[in-house]
C-alpha cells in the first residue's frame, strides 16, 4: 500500500500540471480563434475617406514585408507618430514568417499604436498557415477599395501561387467590380498589392485578362507594391503604369508618398 501511495502521490501533482498546461499552449501552430474578429480594412478605409475628403492633396506612408521584424516595425510607428505631414499608412503584406494567427496579431498590436489609420495587404507569407482565414480574422477583407480624396484606391490579393494558381486570385470579378464602380469624385486610381504580374506568386495565365481590366481604371497613376525586399521603380511589364516597390521592413526604409493636384512625389524614407 505505501508504494501506490507514493506513487499517486507522484502522479496526481503530475497530471495537475499537465492539464493546466493545456491552457499556455495552442492546439495546432495554424489554430484560428474564431472569436477573433477586425475590421481594419473595412472600417479604416471609411475613416481615411472622411479625413482626406475633398482634397487634391495628401500623404501617406507605404512599407511592406515586415514579417516578423517587430523591433523594426515598432520603430517605424514611432517614427510615423512624431510625423506630422501623413494622413494614413499602408503596409502592403507579409505581415508575417507562416501566417499564424499570434504574428499576425503581434504584428496588429504594433500598429494599432499608430496614431493615424492604417490598412494593410495580404502577403505570400500570411496564407502559409492556413489560407488566408487567420489574415482575414486579424485585419479583414483581402480585396477592397476605397477613396482618398480625389483619388481611388484599389487593394488586391496579388498572390496566386499561394492557391495553386487555381483562377481565383486575382480576383479578377472583384477588380472589374470595383473599377465600374470607381466614385464620380475620383480623378485617378492608385494601385495597391503585395507583389507585381511579373513575380513567381502572380498567375501568368491570367495577366492578359488582369490587364484587360485594369487597362479600364480611370487615370491609372502608380502601382505600389512589395514582396522583392529591395527598393526599385520601373513600368509594369513595359506598360503604361509605374510601379514602385519598397524594400523589406527589416532594411527600415519606407516611401513617403505626397499625392499631389497634378501628380505625385515618393521619397524614400529612413527611420
Amino acid at each position: 500500500m505505501s508504494r501506490l501511495f507514493n506513487l499517486w502521490h507522484i502522479l496526481l501533482p503530475m497530471t495537475a500540471m499537465n492539464l493546466c498546461a493545456c491552457a499556455l499552449f495552442d492546439y495546432h501552430p495554424y489554430h484560428v480563434d474564431a472569436d477573433v474578429k477586425s475590421l481594419v480594412c473595412e472600417e479604416n478605409p471609411k475613416v481615411i475617406a472622411s479625413i482626406t475628403k475633398g482634397r487634391s492633396d495628401f500623404s501617406f506612408y507605404f512599407m511592406a514585408d515586415s514579417h516578423c521584424h517587430y523591433d523594426d516595425l515598432q520603430d517605424a510607428v514611432d517614427f510615423i507618430n512624431a510625423a506630422s505631414d501623413v494622413d494614413f499608412v499602408i503596409n502592403a503584406g507579409d505581415l508575417s514568417d507562416f501566417g499564424t494567427e499570434e504574428e499576425l496579431l503581434w504584428t496588429k498590436r504594433i500598429l494599432d499604436k499608430l496614431k493615424v489609420p492604417y490598412l494593410t495587404a495580404i502577403g505570400n507569407h500570411d496564407i502559409l498557415g492556413f489560407s488566408d482565414l487567420a489574415y482575414r480574422k486579424v485585419f479583414g477583407p483581402t480585396d477592397f477599395a476605397f477613396l482618398a480624396g480625389d483619388a481611388y484606391f484599389i487593394c488586391f490579393n496579388s498572390n496566386s501561387l499561394e492557391y495553386d494558381c487555381d483562377g481565383s486570385v486575382p480576383y479578377l470579378a472583384f477588380l472589374d467590380r470595383a473599377i465600374l464602380q470607381t466614385p464620380q469624385e475620383a480623378t485617378r486610381t492608385v494601385f495597391v498589392a503585395h507583389g507585381r504580374p511579373e513575380d513567381e506568386q502572380f498567375d501568368k495565365s491570367m495577366v492578359e485578362d488582369f490587364f484587360s481590366i485594369v487597362d479600364s481604371a480611370k487615370n491609372a497613376m502608380v502601382y505600389l507594391c512589395g514582396h522583392r525586399h529591395f527598393t526599385h521603380t520601373w513600368p509594369i511589364m513595359d506598360r503604361w503604369i509605374i510601379s514602385h516597390n519598397i524594400c523589406e521592413v527589416a532594411q527600415r526604409q519606407m516611401f513617403y508618398v505626397h499625392i499631389k493636384p497634378e501628380g505625385y512625389d515618393i521619397d524614400l524614407i529612413d527611420f
